[in-house]
């Protein structure tokens, strides 16, 4: 492979709402678009990375159904719990030890449950992240995904750095942004109307947490060689970085939850090679699991501050 660079040369989304399908349809449905729009048959993907979790698929070793869906039969395929960067991750380096050419990556998020409302169906996920903390110390306090973000978002307003009204006013703005496309799941809400909602978590009400979705993704990676044999890349991977986060009873994860997103910032821009953000930089796409995170994780990136949002 020499110096090779990556490809994307594939990609699909499917959205389930209300729920249709079952997992493994699902999964199938994204993977043979995926693989449609790269031109390649499921029997020439030499690894599948798949990101899902048994507790949210209501199965154990759900991978046993979802593999197959997903090129995974007859071939290499591995499962990541619930961390679709770091599926992706895996893919990079399989290919980069030269094991494969072509690989496919998925991931799935369709919780085997019954609640339809995002109230519902946030207290289902809040149960299930909660297995991933400490039994022993941090579990019995009630941690869970929702719990962790209050608390940080608690800390930024006792520390002086956002208060309840700039966070509704940035998620009334964010979800402004996303009633645009076709896959939007909530509608136009001012700040005020986020400020007049009940409190899930203090200080965090319902529109300034993640919206609730489920659906599957599929990508379809290649190194370069093997990408003029397909349709075409859709882009290429120039730089990537990966950081491990301290344990939770290290306070920074309070103070400071983007200082791994800083070191693999630095990692995949390095290697990209870009050494002025604002000249090589056209787009930047950030997750921010709610608005006290949004400024964290600009400075986490190295997003100047009057970049073009």
């Amino acid at each position: 492979m020499g110096n090779d660079r990556l490809a994307v040369v594939g990609a699909a989304a499917v959205q389930e709402r209300p729920r249709r399908r079952r997992l493994d349809e699902l999964v199938f449905e994204a993977s043979r678009a995926a693989l449609h729009e790269a031109g390649v048959a499921a029997s020439e993907v030499g690894v599948s990375s798949i990101s899902s979790l048994d507790l949210y698929d209501g199965r154990s070793i759900s991978n046993g159904i979802i593999s197959p869906a997903a090129a995974g039969y007859l071939t290499s395929e591995m499962r990541i719990e619930l961390d679709s960067s770091s599926a992706l991750m895996a893919a990079i380096a399989t290919i980069h030890a030269r094991q494969t050419e072509l690989a496919l990556v998925v991931a799935v998020h369709a919780p085997e449950t019954t609640a339809l409302t995002s109230p519902q169906l946030r207290s289902f996920t809040d149960k299930v992240s909660s297995y991933t903390f400490d039994p022993h110390f941090t579990r019995p306090l009630g941690l869970c995904a929702t719990s962790a973000l209050a608390l940080h978002a608690a800390a930024a307003i006792e520390d002086g750095r956002t208060s309840r009204e700039a966070m509704a006013a940035a998620a009334a703005a964010a979800i402004g942004r996303g009633t645009k496309g076709s896959w939007a799941g909530r509608r136009a809400v001012t700040a005020e109307d986020i400020l007049a909602e009940d409190i899930v978590a203090w200080p965090l009400s319902e529109s300034m947490l993640p919206a609730e979705s489920m659906g599957a993704v599929a990508v379809v990676l290649a190194t370069e060689s093997r990408a003029r044999r397909t349709r075409g890349p859709i882009a290429w991977l120039t730089g990537w970085g990966a950081a491990t986060t301290r344990a939770i009873i290290d306070p920074l994860w309070v103070l400071d939850p983007f200082s791994t997103t800083t070191e693999a910032s630095r990692r995949a821009l390095r290697q990209a090679g870009v050494t002025s953000f604002g000249d090589d930089v056209d787009l930047v796409e950030l997750t921010a699991f709610t608005p006290a995170l949004i400024d964290d994780a600009r400075q986490a990136l190295g997003v100047p501050a009057d970049y073009d949002e």
